[in-house]
């Protein structure tokens, strides 16, 4: 009897537990079936190094403009009616443009224009790319003046780039009279040359052959001479004789050989040459004996 209640408690037993089992199960079928997808945020460790910042980058800094500069001088500070005077210009503007007032010195005013004392009386501006710029004026009566300059231009920096103006004054210069000869004065006559040449000719077609005559009409002997000229037409040397012959273009230069480097006061020597040419066969204009002019002989 006891035997079978022991067995009746045991069944119970195994029957709650496989009722609790198949519960369980219909739970965790359920529970699989939910459809229901949930992330949970995982929290990460900060790393122990910390990442360095990076330092705020300096804002470039920019460099002044420079000043607008110019000058303005003049190439004398006195000149005579009928010469030239330049006048130079500077600036340190990009693409400058420069212009040139002149004005009379006694006034303060601008020079006049129907009776200036420098001509032209109102300069063209000049425009150039980069640097110095001159002026050729010349003096038409005499007075006091000075020269104004005004540049228009760019001043940069870098990559910066702005219109600027810039201006300058001369000294003054002075246009005095040319001086009036004095009918009193009688001119010291000028020394005649101390040599002169003879030049004959012989010529055919387009060739010739000339022989030069040099006389010392000075009261001194010569030691050695080179005597010089250029001819007006396309004359080309082609051998000489008694003098070493050199040609350069319409230049001629003719040098004494040791047996006739010496020509006694009052004395003469020749040489000679063979040539051709076209066209006309005019005879040299001039020589000159070692540097210095000499007569043309017939």
């Amino acid at each position: 009897m006891r035997s079978t209640g022991y067995r009746a408690l045991l069944a119970t037993i195994l029957l709650g537990l496989s009722l609790t089992a198949a519960a369980y199960q219909k739970t965790s079928i359920a529970q699989a079936h939910d459809g229901t997808t949930s992330f949970i945020p995982v929290a990460r460790a900060q790393s122990a190094e910390a990442t360095p910042t990076a330092a705020p980058s300096a804002t470039p800094t920019v460099p002044p403009l420079p000043t607008p500069t110019s000058s303005v001088s003049a190439s004398a500070t006195t000149v005579t009616v009928g010469e030239t005077l330049t006048v130079y210009a500077t600036s340190n503007l990009g693409l400058p443009r420069y212009y040139l007032t002149i004005f009379d010195a006694s006034t303060g005013q601008e020079q006049s224009q129907t009776s200036p004392i420098f001509s032209p009386a109102k300069p063209d501006p000049i425009q150039v790319s980069y640097g110095a710029v001159s002026w050729s004026l010349t003096a038409v009566r005499s007075g006091t003046v000075y020269f104004g300059l005004g540049v228009s231009g760019e001043v940069c920096a870098r990559n910066l780039c702005t219109w600027g103006y810039s201006g300058a004054r001369s000294g003054n210069v002075q246009v005095i009279d040319a001086p009036t000869p004095d009918p009193s004065i009688t001119p010291t006559p000028t020394a005649s040359p101390g040599c002169a040449v003879r030049y004959a000719v012989n010529q055919w077609g387009t060739g010739f052959t000339a022989n030069i005559t040099i006389a010392n009409t000075s009261a001194a002997p010569l030691d050695s001479w080179t005597l010089a000229w250029a001819f007006g037409g396309d004359q080309q040397i082609s051998n000489a004789w008694n003098a070493a012959v050199t040609q350069t273009g319409s230049s001629v230069v003719a040098k004494s050989m040791p047996y006739n480097a010496s020509i006694a006061a009052g004395g003469s020597t020749s040489f000679g040459f063979q040539a051709s040419y076209s066209g006309s066969n005019a005879a040299p204009a001039s020589f000159t004996l070692n540097g210095a002019a000499c007569d043309i002989l017939p």
